[in-house]
């Protein structure tokens, strides 16, 4: 099974003037760039985002649209791994509190949806202790960003199966699986990612 390791999660919140979508395209292109880090992949939900999605594409990024609204599967999903101890992410208030504020509720044509009390402003800033801050409820901005983030690697990254063809392992020269070629496969899916 894949074992999904969220490194950081950084929350934008939105001054008087809005969010500048400009700087987070800087902000992953410094993340690659002057940072180093492996970008195998992309994702934004909002129609808003075509201009950023357009310049990061134009710099040989990989990106996509996905949207975690559109069904319940990538919460779902994100829900199975964490009972089965599969996600790791680091404490960050925002996360915990959009995870404790969410519902399933449906559309309006009888869909059903992951949802939050959106009638509410999302609590900002005030208590910033671990156990009785409110920072992040009624909002699930962080929530989805993680949801898409699993979503996106699972697209992106298959699960490595094996596939039993029965009777007891034969001897060394015809094991069912050949830890070579198995290392071979392994960087070459890796560097077909950009990735070393």
């Amino acid at each position: 099974d894949n074992m999904y390791v969220v490194d950081f999660t950084i929350v934008i919140t939105p001054t008087s003037e809005g969010i500048n979508l400009e700087a987070i395209r800087c902000f992953i292109e410094d993340l690659k760039y002057i940072g180093h880090l492996n970008i195998s992949g992309i994702s934004f939900d909002q129609f808003q985002s075509e201009t950023t999605i357009q310049n990061l594409k134009r710099n040989g990024f990989d990106v996509e649209k996905l949207s975690v609204d559109s069904s319940t599967g990538p919460y779902l999903d994100m829900l199975s791994l964490m009972n089965r101890n599969q996600i790791k992410v680091g404490k960050n208030i925002f996360l915990k509190n959009n995870l404790k504020c969410l519902h399933m509720t449906s559309t309006k044509s009888g869909k059903a949806k992951i949802d939050h009390d959106a009638s509410r402003a999302q609590v900002t800033s005030g208590d910033e202790s671990w156990d009785k801050s409110f920072i992040g409820y009624f909002g699930k901005d962080v929530s989805d960003s993680v949801a898409a983030s699993i979503a996106l690697c699972s697209s992106k990254f298959t699960i490595p199966q094996v596939n039993w063809k029965g009777g007891p392992l034969e001897t060394s020269s015809n094991e069912l699986f050949d830890k070579v070629k198995a290392k071979v496969k392994t960087m070459e899916m890796l560097e077909s990612f950009g990735l070393k």
